[in-house]
């Protein structure tokens, strides 16, 4: 797997990526350079560097934690309704009554990168999206090893309300700690990620 995305990425030039530019001519700003790097060249960056770098779960989870925790606050400092609209759509999507669980995977998905998007930090956003990114593919597959699922699907809807109300309410601390909870407590109720393979 991890030659495949090598090859992928390998037949695409780091400026394709957005990672380098180029200019010619003669002179101080002519040559090739770091560019400045969009956001979305950034994600995808960091995606093949966790993907390829292999990171043991557990230090993706404290990876997770420490962002979202500052994403939610810098949310819950200004939270403007028309920021929190995809982040809604999120939960509405997981809340359906059919809702199946790789359509509950990305909406989950959706729900932590809107938050980060809201949160206005750029740079907190883009490694958030390529964390969360890397590890959808492992989170599905625990889910599915998942018995009771409806149990387990309550429990992150009831936890991403509870995230979204302290969000709305503007109070940074409270959902900061709920975030956590939530990250931490997730993982301790998917056994399948406790196998990491590193």
């Amino acid at each position: 797997m991890h030659s495949a995305i090598l090859r992928r990425y390998q037949s695409q030039p780091l400026p394709k990526q957005g990672v380098l530019r180029s200019a010619v001519g003669s002179g101080a700003g002519t040559g090739t350079f770091v560019a400045s790097m969009p956001s979305d060249a950034l994600t995808r960056f960091l995606r093949l560097h966790i993907a390829l770098s292999n990171f043991a779960f557990p230090d993706l989870v404290e990876a997770r934690v420490t962002l979202e925790r500052s994403s939610v606050a810098l949310t819950a400092h200004h939270p403007h309704p028309e920021r929190l609209t995809a982040v809604r759509a999120a939960i509405e999507i997981m809340d359906a009554d059919d809702v199946d669980r790789t359509t509950f995977n990305d909406a989950d998905t959706a729900f932590h990168t809107a938050i980060a998007h809201a949160g206005g930090n750029r740079l907190v956003t883009a490694i958030t999206v390529a964390i969360r990114n890397a590890m959808r593919g492992r989170i599905l597959a625990a889910f599915e090893e998942i018995d009771d699922w409806p149990a387990l699907r309550e429990v992150l809807r009831s936890e991403h309300r509870a995230i979204l109300a302290a969000i709305a309410a503007g109070d940074p601390a409270t959902a900061a700690a709920l975030a956590e909870q939530h990250i931490r407590s997730a993982y301790e109720l998917l056994p399948a990620l406790h196998d990491d393979p590193a």
